[in-house]
This record gives C-alpha cells, sequence and structure tokens, in this order.
C-alpha cells in the first residue's frame, strides 16, 4: 500500500503585510472541513465487512452505506456542507448529477439487489449486475469536471463515488461464481478497480501539491499557519484517507480489515504564534509528537494522560500549557507550567472532541473522552468558540503554543490532529 506523504518545499519566503503582493491572496476555500460524511463507509471497510453469505445481501450492504434509511444519501450529505461556497450556477449543476445519475445509481443497484436475490444464477442476475459494473465506469469524472476551484471544494464528492466504484467491483470478483462472471468479465473488473485507482491517486496527490503550492505562495506570515494546516487536513481527511482505502481493497480481500496510517489536521484556535507557524510548515512525513503520534509496530502511539496548566490573568482561570503522556511513556510538556493543574487519565478511552473558547488566546479547553468524562483547563470568559471533532475519528495528537509575549503566558493557539477509528472492541 503506498501511503507515501506528499513531500513540497518550504523554501520559498513568505511576503509580509507591508509587501507589495503583485497576486491575489490566497483565500482559504474550505473553512469548515472537519467533517466526514464518508465515514461510516470507511469504517466499515476498515473494520472489515465481513462473511457477506451471497451477492444480494452484499449490495443490500453497500445500499444501506450510500443510500441510509431516513436519511439523506452521502452525496447530499456533503453538498450539506459545502454547498454555501460554491457558486449558485454551478450548484445548480452538481444538483442536477445527484438528482440524476446518482438517483439513477441508486435504482439501478436496486435492481441488482432483487435480482441476485430472487433470481440467484441466472443469466438475467449475471446481465442486471455487469450492466451497472460498465455504467459506474467514469461516474467520477462528473465531480471533477469544473473550475478548480469547485473540483478542490467537492471533493469529498468525488472521493464518496469511488468508494462506491470500487467495492462493487470487488464485490463482483469476489462473488463470482454466484453471479456467474466469466473470466473475462473478472479481469475486465481487475482492470477497471487499477485503472480508477491510479487515476484518483494522481488526481488527489496533484490537487493537493497544487493547493499547498498556491498557499505557501500566496499568503502572508500571519495567514499562512492555518492556510497550510486547512490544506492539509482537508486533503489528508478527505482525499488520501479514501486513497488508502481504494488501495487496501485493490489487494485484498473486503472481508479483511486494516489498519489506517493517515493523520490529518485542524487549523489553529485562536491566534497562531511563531512556533505554530513553524509546526505548519513542516513537510507531512516529518511531523513528529505530540501533534503527530509515533507510528509504533504499525500503530499509532495513544495518549495516555493529560496533565492541564492554569496561568491566572488577573486572577481569572486560563489555559497555559499542557502535558500529554503517550501510551509508551513518551511525554511533551507545551506551553506554560504553572503550579494549578487538573488532569486526567485515558484508562484505554479516547479524545472524542475539543471544545474551546477564548479571543486571541485560549480561555478554556473541555476534553470530552470516549467514555464520557471530561477535563476542563481554565474557564470562559470570550463568547469566540470551537469545537474539534470528526465523525468516526479521534483526536490523536495536540499542539499548543504560549509564545506570544503579549499574553504573559496565557495559551495563544491550540490545534489537533484526527484519525479513523480502528480498534474494533
Amino acid at each position: 500500500m503506498n501511503t507515501t506523504p506528499i513531500t513540497v518545499s518550504t523554501n520559498e519566503t513568505l511576503p509580509l503585510l507591508t509587501d507589495v503582493m503583485p497576486m491575489d491572496l490566497y483565500a482559504m476555500s474550505t473553512p469548515d472541513y472537519e467533517w466526514d460524511m464518508s465515514s461510516i463507509i470507511k469504517d466499515a471497510v476498515i473494520g472489515g465487512i465481513g462473511f457477506i453469505p451471497g451477492p444480494g445481501p452484499a449490495i443490500s450492504f453497500l445500499l444501506g452505506l450510500f443510500w441510509p434509511q431516513q436519511k439523506d444519501n452521502t452525496w447530499e450529505q456533503i453538498l450539506q456542507k459545502v454547498e454555501q461556497m460554491i457558486e449558485n450556477a454551478v450548484l445548480q449543476t452538481i444538483k442536477g448529477i445527484l438528482n440524476g445519475e446518482v438517483q439513477e445509481i441508486k435504482g439501478k443497484m436496486e435492481h441488482v439487489e432483487s435480482m441476485l436475490k430472487n433470481s440467484p444464477g441466472s443469466q438475467e442476475s449475471h446481465d442486471a449486475y455487469m450492466f451497472l459494473a460498465r455504467y459506474l465506469v467514469s461516474v467520477d469524472e462528473r465531480f471533477k469536471s469544473f473550475d478548480n476551484r469547485t473540483n478542490y471544494q467537492i471533493l469529498p464528492m468525488y472521493t464518496n463515488t469511488i468508494m462506491l466504484q470500487i467495492p462493487y467491483w470487488k464485490m463482483g470478483i469476489e462473488k463470482k461464481k454466484d453471479i456467474g462472471l466469466t473470466d473475462i468479465e473478472v479481469n475486465e473488473l481487475k482492470e477497471l478497480i487499477d485503472k480508477l485507482v491510479g487515476k484518483a491517486k494522481n488526481y488527489i496527490h496533484t490537487m493537493y501539491t497544487n493547493e499547498y503550492n498556491d498557499a505557501i505562495n500566496t499568503s502572508t506570515a500571519e495567514s499562512v499557519t492555518n492556510n497550510l494546516l486547512s490544506v492539509r487536513g482537508y486533503c489528508l481527511l478527505h482525499g488520501l484517507e479514501c486513497i488508502e482505502l481504494i488501495e487496501h481493497i485493490q489487494n485484498n480481500s473486503l472481508e479483511s480489515g486494516f489498519y489506517p496510517k493517515i493523520i490529518s489536521y485542524s487549523t489553529v484556535f485562536d491566534r497562531p504564534t511563531n512556533k505554530m507557524r513553524i509546526q505548519a510548515l513542516t513537510e507531512d512525513d516529518a511531523m513528529q509528537e505530540p501533534f503527530k503520534p509515533s507510528l509504533i509496530n504499525g500503530k499509532y502511539n495513544k495518549i495516555q494522560s493529560l496533565i492541564g496548566y492554569v496561568q491566572r490573568i488577573g486572577n481569572a482561570p486560563r489555559v497555559g500549557g499542557i502535558k500529554i503522556t503517550f501510551t509508551n511513556g513518551s511525554s511533551y510538556i507545551l506551553g506554560t507550567v504553572t503550579s494549578e493543574t487538573s488532569s486526567i487519565e485515558l484508562n484505554d478511552s479516547v479524545i472524542e472532541s475539543l471544545e474551546v473558547w477564548g479571543n486571541g488566546a485560549v480561555d478554556e479547553a473541555l476534553f470530552k473522552l470516549s467514555d464520557g468524562r471530561l477535563l476542563r483547563i481554565g474557564e470562559r470568559y470570550a463568547k469566540k468558540y470551537r469545537k474539534y471533532a470528526v465523525d468516526h475519528h479521534y483526536i490523536a495528537g495536540i499542539c499548543l503554543a504560549s509564545d506570544e509575549p503579549s499574553l504573559a503566558g496565557q495559551a495563544a493557539g491550540i490545534a489537533v490532529s484526527y484519525h479513523m477509528m480502528a480498534d474494533k472492541k
């Protein structure tokens, strides 16, 4: 499996606000990207779909993932997250694709499901399966046919589509005897998978590289931290996580699960500092703990305990710093150390979410664990608020800095990293 991180040169000189800018400044086109409407699909493959007795139930399973009962389908859920950023004319075209091709795929898949359940082994059910298999070819192109900015914004719709195409074809390969596929048809399906995996990898990696270079070349010193983290977080979460998944399906059975290796990142709340800028400029493969956990024996080091340091500002409790200890015993102190602390042992749970309040600094940080327990550091004062959480992911790492002299030791900014839930206990 090729999960080699993208490396982009960071030797360019970043312009200052006072510099004359000969080009447009980078505009963050995906400010709210920390969600994953395809997470249920990724979660199923990571856990291993398990033995499904026949092709009919297998199709039913796919239908349930992409068209859940009493919910919008996964494409519509994604569109609800991004539609505010898309120009109206383009938005109407995308809605037309969802009401047209996507609905037609659902109808054809329901027909295949019915045929395979009611007429297993028949020529008619074979023909229905292969008709849809060929109909799905190049459907993904519909979500990469716009201008570069729109294509970037609807990347999750593109990856959602290929996570339908490839499992459908793979299911046919694995249930070939039940469906009655010939060796020629099985090879055709394998070729479709190989071709799409190659195209998708090239498309996503190129998009990531281009957007990263655009951000680094057209950001100011003040905006570069969050611009780069937004590109990195968005492309890793909505792009490279999918690449990792489809490469696994390409090379393994749908029944076998796998351990995901992609780590994605959030932007900084509330004030990026010099230390955080250095972190944002660090290339993917050079990211280290405590922002990106270490990979030990094939699995990521997990956070074992947190100690929060409270910094008093005018006698009001605020976030000063934090000590993070991982399960292998490595520990890191970020920010300001004080004698006033609060702490928590994770006890095999994970950090499900982090809520923060502040305005130009971090007043309060509230960690919620997967077992329901909370760790509160500081006390909220400003109304500005941010919640860090992604569907079916946990917070795997933390970055915090208090190197802003005017804040007298209070934490200026905080950011987190995310990893897919992988331990099925």
